[in-house]
């Protein structure tokens, strides 16, 4: 399996093994893509791996070698390496909008219509509810 992931865009997917890695990662930015031997320098992925294939569907990789480790950010700010055959593949969608809600708290009205025209000023789509 070779996923065609690109460095910076976000994503979000079904792993393949729930009980280990969470069901969902959802909304990560996809920071960097390697092999195993550069993965092990930034975490011991070849513990992870042997704890996680079991939970695999017959046919994945036996050995982390070879293997392509992705890193992501996950929403909480979160490094997590996971590896290709980790990933449902099924399932991965590249997100590009996202729907977020800001709480602005003590602002005056100076402030809210700063706000709103620094919005305005991104282009981005907004509604501001007092």
């Amino acid at each position: 399996m070779s996923l065609e992931l690109q460095i910076g865009s976000t994503y979000t997917f079904n792993t393949l093994a729930p009980a280990l890695l969470g069901a969902v990662i959802k909304n990560a930015i996809l920071d960097m893509s390697c092999r195993f031997d550069v993965a092990m320098k930034f975490e011991n992925v070849a513990i992870k791996y042997e704890q996680i294939y079991p939970a695999l569907p017959p046919g994945a990789p036996p050995s982390p070698n070879g293997v392509i480790f992705h890193r992501f950010t996950s929403e909480s700010g979160e490094k997590i390496f996971i590896a290709e055959p980790w990933i449902d593949d099924s399932s991965l969608v590249a997100i590009t909008n996202l729907n977020f809600t800001i709480h602005v708290v003590n602002a005056t009205i100076v402030d809210r219509a700063n706000v709103r025209d620094a919005l305005s000023h991104l282009g981005v789509s907004f509604t501001i509810v007092d």
